[in-house]
């Protein structure tokens, strides 16, 4: 049984509520949750998970960790809470610890930059094939585990969704895997707790300000 204290144990913060209940999942989605399910309260460029979080408990959280202290005003004892100072960060400490640290049995190669991520991936995804092993390979092509594809739509996936992935290429029997990762996936904090073997920057040019505020935030992204 995996519990909330467990998953959470990496992260300083005021906690409250039973630390030893059950987890069955992690979301931060108030949509997904299911009971039994961890809740983080993520604040996102357009909408904020913390006002969801009534939501997430009537749909069965036992946990809630956010960010915003204030947002657990009305939340019974009964729940198991944390809050923190990062809680995108911390959403990737939990669904590292909630899927058993997936990347740490990978050999797992990031590839980053502007322009070729994807070409590259390919290339380094071939080359692992050709030495005869299991492969699995994350990009804007879609994901491919063990030789099955599917469609996907971003390129990095959330922290949630990419560790379980990572855990599920485990349960493949994938070996060696290649991460194509994006400035936004670096700046969201989407690959903070994944241990990479290799990581693999292409290029850096003008692109993506829409999102980063200057050139230089985008090359720190990428640094």
């Amino acid at each position: 049984m995996t519990t909330f204290g467990q998953i959470t144990a990496n992260l300083a913060g005021g906690r409250a509520g039973p630390q030893d209940v059950a987890v069955q999942a992690v979301c931060a989605d108030s949509r997904q949750v299911q009971p039994g399910a961890v809740f983080v309260a993520i604040k996102g460029l357009q909408i904020d998970g913390h006002s969801f979080i009534a939501e997430a408990i009537e749909n069965g959280a036992v946990g809630v960790v956010v960010q915003a202290p204030a947002s657990l005003r009305n939340v019974s004892a009964d729940v198991a809470t944390l809050v923190v100072d990062d809680s995108r960060r911390a959403s990737a400490v939990i669904a590292d610890e909630f899927w058993r640290h997936p990347s740490a049995e990978l050999v797992l190669v990031g590839v980053t930059g502007t322009n070729g991520k994807t070409t590259v991936t390919h290339l380094v995804d071939s080359i692992f094939r050709a030495g005869g092993h299991t492969t699995g390979l994350i990009g804007t092509l879609g994901r491919t585990v063990a030789g099955e594809h599917c469609d996907a739509l971003r390129t990095t996936p959330d922290t949630i969704e990419l560790q379980s992935l990572l855990r599920q290429m485990r349960q493949a029997e994938v070996t060696h895997a290649t991460v194509e990762v994006s400035s936004h996936a670096l700046e969201l904090q989407r690959t903070y707790a994944c241990k990479f073997d290799a990581a693999v920057f292409t290029n850096l040019t003008q692109d993506h300000l829409d999102f980063h505020s200057s050139p230089d935030q985008y090359f720190q992204a990428k640094l």
